[in-house]
């Protein structure tokens, strides 16, 4: 993963610069609605998934037992690992781990599934054909799970990763019109300006950045708080065609504990919820409408409870005020430490 670039962030006074944006959405195939999706869940390996959950809840063991569970939480939608690059992802079986018999079981019991792509922009008509095999699983979305690998560091992106996104995820559009398509970033924009949120933001319906709080080193509620002032920003400094970009954030939080850290607690969850409910960190009015956990089979007991007894805040408008954020170091934003292996 790319170093860290230290950078401050300064209070905010200048409210006129950084209004909410006005997301461009729209329902979806399948209902998929980009402001509302409810909670979800992201499978990394579907194997460890239905071993109890990672060794948490006794009561999964396969498929059926997983998906009955995602129910009784209140879960809304997966996102499920299916390819890394432009090959499909086996997990722990001899074949790819997402299928149609796996899409059709989950609907069955009334949940959307996304399957998404560790992307790395390497081989732009290779990952294509990954979201090409999900959809025709009969799925209900695709999400772009690009990282650091798209930043001008390394070696087969240099400066081309704005035309390598625009050409993947418009090749990926013009093939499945009209379904669901998400991508996955980092939250701090400034800490990764070669990494091409624009272009993604224009092909996709949703954004999910990764709000990986105990990972980046920041408490519950600064991440949402922080977060919101990138995204405000970002959106704010687009014109012309590029407004297209300006989508709903869906954020994607911290569910595991990363190695040396203190336990993930459900108060942090839940802390994390409460921030979610502040209007003022919204960046667009569709903003939160969508929450989803990092990953399954880490999930400890009382994390799981505190995603299930915690609401989505009502979808509202944003107030037209200014967001203020104390100064702070942008240097522990470091991707090695922030993601796990994805």
């Amino acid at each position: 993963m790319n170093r860290a670039r230290p950078i401050l962030f300064l209070v905010v006074l200048a409210a006129a610069a950084l209004h909410p944006g006005k997301a461009t959405a729209q329902v979806r195939d399948g209902g998929v609605d980009p402001r509302h999706l409810g909670k979800g869940d992201w499978i990394y390996g579907l194997g460890d998934a239905t071993n109890r959950l990672g060794g948490n809840v006794a009561s999964v063991t396969n498929e059926t037992s997983l998906l009955r569970y995602y129910t009784n939480q209140g879960i809304n939608f997966l996102v499920v690992k299916a390819a890394r690059s432009d090959q499909l992802f086996n997990g722990t079986y001899p074949r790819p781990q997402f299928t149609s018999n796996l899409v059709e079981l989950t609907h069955n019991y009334g949940l959307k599934i996304f399957g998404y792509v560790r992307s790395f922009g390497s081989n732009v008509v290779g990952e294509a054909a990954m979201a090409d095999y999900v959809f025709r699983c009969g799925a209900d979305g695709f999400v772009f799970d690009a990282e650091a690998e798209w930043e001008s560091s390394s070696p087969w992106i240099g400066t081309n990763g704005p035309a390598l996104a625009w050409q993947l995820c418009s090749l990926v559009r013009s093939n499945w019109p009209d379904k669901f398509l998400a991508h996955a970033p980092f939250p701090i924009i400034g800490a990764h300006d070669s990494f091409p949120y624009r272009e993604f933001g224009y092909w996709c319906d949703a954004v999910m950045p990764q709000d990986y709080w105990k990972s980046i080193g920041v408490s519950p509620a600064y991440m949402v708080q922080w977060r919101a002032l990138e995204f405000r920003s970002f959106y704010s400094s687009l014109t012309n065609i590029w407004t297209n970009a300006i989508k709903p954030i869906a954020p994607i939080a911290q569910g595991w504990t990363p190695p040396g850290e203190r336990a993930l607690s459900a108060g942090e969850v839940t802390a994390y919820f409460n921030a979610l409910k502040s209007t003022n960190h919204f960046a667009t009015a569709g903003d939160h409408g969508g929450v989803s956990f990092w990953r399954a089979d880490l999930h400890s007991r009382q994390v799981w409870e505190a995603m299930r007894a915690n609401p989505l805040p009502p979808l509202e408008s944003p107030p037209r005020d200014e967001l203020k954020i104390e100064l702070r170091s942008a240097s522990s934003n470091n991707p090695s430490h922030q993601i796990e292996s994805r």
